[in-house]
């Protein structure tokens, strides 16, 4: 059964707390995943997470050349913004496999295509004219999501990260790296953006609610709605997270069904505004309730409902199925 911990202030020395930080332990030191959540529900990269934003940091940053070795010679790639020259052709590579066993080794006399192949996921030709420009990038700091989209940025920039949605702390904080191009102001509210110059830009770190525009006072059901798009080609979790404790409701309502074959991960915080009501027999109306009640939905944590109906509050649990509590909103 999982640990139930304590909400009191840090540091805690309830035995409760101690287990439940325990099991976020393992889970920093284990998990495949890029988060975990902590009692609170404010949510912390896993050493999978650092690792994988790390990559993508890099490679945003520039490339740097392998002084005195080359595909020929043979090298070592430690790093996902390091490229290897083939002097059979002049062309400059960079690795974009997976690095999670080690550093990539490329044995003498290869090619690109005999030690990994080429493409997505493979080598990938930089070309002279991208290393030279792409060796000047930076990173640029902005308030908000917003602010990005309103400004002008410099072709030079290669990194961008935002410290919220519409306010900076609000939860929809981001880092985006330059990757191609698109049409000038394209942008699907918070995955991605392209600058006036055409670059487009693309969310390395995690997605939640936040980040499509699901703060206090913004719609929550919409934001929900291009998390869910995000979300169903990536991890297929659903995150709702907030900064401070809040009841979002979300209109039109939550179709049941709609969290089908996702992991919904709802912050201990955050309390689910739903219009349903519980009937005299004790079972649950089509909705919001039923939308997270089947069984073809992942629960990461308890989740709290609250039907305004009969202004009743419901705690939702893996493998337990929905109870009345008391829930203040």
């Amino acid at each position: 059964m999982a640990t139930t911990p304590t909400h009191l202030p840090v540091p805690s020395e309830k035995p409760q707390d101690l287990k439940f930080n325990a099991g976020k332990i393992d889970e920093f030191v284990t998990s495949m995943g890029w988060t975990y959540t902590d009692r609170f529900g404010n949510k912390h990269y896993t050493i999978e997470g650092i690792n994988y934003l790390a990559q993508q940091v890099m490679s945003a940053f520039g490339y740097v050349t392998l002084a005195g070795v080359n595909f020929t010679t043979g090298a070592v790639i430690n790093n996902p913004n390091e490229v290897l020259l083939d002097v059979s052709t002049g062309e400059y590579y960079k690795w974009t496999g997976s690095f999670a066993s080690g550093a990539k080794v490329v044995s003498a006399n290869s090619t690109p295509s005999s030690t990994g192949g080429i493409g997505p996921g493979k080598w990938l030709g930089v070309g002279d004219a991208s290393l030279r420009s792409d060796l000047t990038e930076t990173t640029k700091i902005f308030n908000t999501f917003s602010a990005v989209n309103s400004s002008n940025i410099s072709t030079l920039f290669g990194c961008i990260i935002t410290k919220g949605r519409l306010a900076i702390g609000d939860g929809g904080d981001g880092i985006y790296v330059r990757n191609g191009s698109g049409s000038a102001g394209d942008t699907d509210g918070g995955s991605y953006f392209v600058t006036a110059g055409r670059a487009k830009f693309e969310l390395v770190s995690p997605a939640t609610i936040a980040t499509f525009g699901g703060v206090p006072g913004q719609d929550y059901r919409s934001a929900l709605d291009k998390q869910k798009t995000y979300v169903s080609t990536k991890d297929k979790v659903i995150r709702v997270f907030t900064k401070n404790v809040v009841s979002p409701t979300f209109t039109p309502e939550i179709p049941a069904g709609y969290w089908n074959g996702f992991t919904l991960d709802v912050g201990e915080n955050v309390t689910i505004n739903t219009i349903n009501t519980i009937n005299t027999i004790n079972t649950i109306n089509t909705g919001s309730d039923e939308a997270v009640k089947s069984p073809l939905v992942k629960l990461v944590r308890p989740v709290k409902l609250f039907f305004t109906g009969n202004s009743t509050g419901y705690l939702l649990r893996p493998n337990a199925g929905i109870t009345k509590v008391n829930i203040l909103c």
